[in-house]
């Protein structure tokens, strides 16, 4: 099977966006899914993992796309912040990879709207090593 252009997934990604960006509209905490996060996270940090957390990148069009819609953004931005404040509380390291350009990958790196090639992939990681 060949695999599809930059152009096609570009267009995926985009019609992804527009109809169904994965519950950013209305986004709302889920406390009690938070808590557990948080008890895990302490717990295996108490049991000396070493946590590498981090937000996945999303297809530089689409995220051009969310970054754009206030309701996308402000969960966007309340999810890295989240992430962020606990991770620092746990010890854990962190990095807010959301926006393709951290890493950076371009668009020929995605096969949608979320799911990064594996030499995108292996930048995020450089990112993440100590």
């Amino acid at each position: 099977m060949l695999r599809p252009t930059p152009a096609q997934v570009r267009e995926v990604a985009l019609h992804h966006v527009a109809n169904s960006p994965y519950g950013l509209v209305d986004f709302g905490w889920n406390r009690e899914a938070a808590v557990s996060l948080e008890r895990l996270w302490r717990d295996m940090r108490a049991r000396g993992v070493e946590l590498v957390v981090f937000t996945p990148p999303y297809h530089p069009a689409a995220w051009e796309v969310l970054r754009r819609d206030p309701r996308h953004r402000a969960a966007l931005d309340s999810t890295a912040v989240f992430l962020a404040r606990l991770a620092a509380q746990v010890g854990a390291r962190f990095l807010d990879a959301s926006d393709p350009a951290v890493i950076p990958c371009g668009e020929a790196e995605f096969y949608d709207m979320q799911h990064a090639t594996p030499a995108c992939l292996e930048r995020l990681w450089q990112r993440l090593s100590p």
